[in-house]
């Protein structure tokens, strides 16, 4: 067990005391591509100059697939009530993103 043991310290004490080589993915991109590694370097350059990644525009998808849900089963209420001759109670509220109002213009010039 004394040999295992002398063995490991050495081992164990080098590997404590070097630093570990930090992975450059830019560097592993650029090998088998036409592009050069200073390009890639020069590409995050300008990516550090302009901010960064570019922030993503805000989107209301959450909102306007309750909407499409909500409508899909008001329309199969609405087939159900046919179908068996009950009467529906009133209609969902169906909500209009401001984005999507628009102006309404009359024909008549001002």
């Amino acid at each position: 067990m004394a040999c295992g043991l002398e063995k490991h310290e050495p081992i164990c004490k080098k590997m404590s005391k070097s630093r570990r080589k930090i992975f450059d993915s830019g560097k592993q991109r650029a090998t088998g591509s036409d592009i050069t590694i200073t390009g890639v370097r020069n590409a995050q350059k300008e990516r550090e100059m302009v901010g960064g990644t570019f922030p993503r525009p805000k989107t209301s998808w959450r909102e306007k697939h309750e909407s499409f849900v909500s409508a899909v089963s008001a329309s199969k209420q609405v087939d159900y009530a046919l179908k068996t001759g009950t009467s529906l109670s009133l209609p969902p509220k169906t909500s209009l993103t401001r984005g999507k109002l628009g102006k309404f213009h009359s024909a008549t010039p001002y």
